[in-house]
């Protein structure tokens, strides 16, 4: 058996991780899921998923930098940059402005694939397995 080490990479060959707090409906994390092209480049977690139902937005924020995942969320209060600070192991913050469940599906996609398409630093979000590394 090969052993696989998990290595952060840049670039198109990183996988992004997402973190959906609770704001985000289960059928627009099912919607990226289902999709094959986004399958390939990101994963996406849901607050229920992570046993992280009915916390506060303080938990996922800190949840999500001690594991190094871009929040996703319809919640504005996250736009508040003094207590939701971007910076050291926060890899970022996803905000929707939701106007209907179609226009929430589309917005994410496009931010998703603006950022996936874009050059990283090697210790942004993403992860990567790399077969025979360790």
């Amino acid at each position: 058996m090969v052993a696989v080490a998990r290595q952060r990479v840049p670039h198109t060959q990183q996988k992004l991780r997402l973190y959906a707090d609770e704001n985000v409906p289960t059928a627009v994390v099912e919607a990226i899921r289902s999709d094959p092209s986004w399958r390939r480049r990101v994963t996406i977690e849901t607050a229920q998923e992570a046993g992280n139902a009915n916390r506060d937005d303080d938990f996922h924020f800190q949840h999500c930098r001690k594991h190094g995942l871009v929040l996703v969320t319809l919640d504005d209060d996250f736009m508040d940059d003094r207590r939701f600070p971007f910076g050291d192991h926060q890899p970022g913050i996803i905000t929707i402005v939701e106007r209907s469940h179609d226009d929430l599906i589309r917005n994410l996609e496009a931010i998703l694939d603006f950022i996936t398409g874009m050059r990283f630093p090697e210790d942004f979000a993403g992860d990567r397995q790399v077969p025979g590394e360790q």
